[in-house]
Parts: structure tokens; C-alpha cells; sequence
């Protein structure tokens, strides 16, 4: 099969903007895909059925953080990782 064949692979991480560790249980969604996963303990998650040459926007939310975005092109030749920070919300917002 060629590479351009398969699906593309992306792994990814998602850590605390302030305090630079790693978020557990983000949602991590592909929009208008349908696609969406939850991060580990340590803030890796795994998309690994993407269509190569797609740009998609990915959105990360979790209580306690403000929503985090990012658009990403899957790459023809290789899979990526990429890595997403979130701000945690202030200590006065509900």
C-alpha cells in the first residue's frame, strides 16, 4: 500500500499553558468529523484515521480550562505529533 494510501496518523498532547503538565481527560474533537477522544493520564491523545492533505480544526475542552483550538494539516509523507496548550481559567470565573 502506498503512503499516500493510508490514513494519517496524529498524536498529539495537550498541557497546562501556566504550568507547562500535561491534561488529563481533555476532550479533543475534530470538527464537523465527528471524531472525538478523551486525553490519558499523562495529555497524549490519538487520531489515527485522517484523510492525508485535510486541513481540520481540533478543539480541546475540559472543565476548569478555557476552550483551546488549532487547525492542522495532515501531512502527504508522514504522521505528525503535535502539542496544545490550555489556559486554566481564572480563580473567579464559575
Amino acid at each position: 500500500m502506498d503512503i499516500h494510501d493510508r490514513p494519517a496518523k496524529l498524536v498529539g498532547t495537550v498541557i497546562d499553558a501556566a504550568t507547562r503538565r500535561p491534561v488529563p481527560q481533555v476532550k479533543v474533537a475534530i470538527n464537523r468529523q465527528g471524531f472525538a477522544v478523551d486525553t490519558d493520564r499523562n495529555g497524549c491523545f490519538l487520531f489515527d484515521k485522517l484523510e492525508r492533505g485535510k486541513t481540520i480544526v481540533i478543539s480541546c475542552t475540559k472543565k476548569g480550562y478555557r476552550q483551546a483550538s488549532t487547525t492542522y494539516k495532515a501531512n502527504m509523507d508522514q504522521d505528525q505529533s503535535i502539542s496544545i496548550k490550555m489556559g486554566p481559567l481564572g480563580s473567579f470565573a464559575k
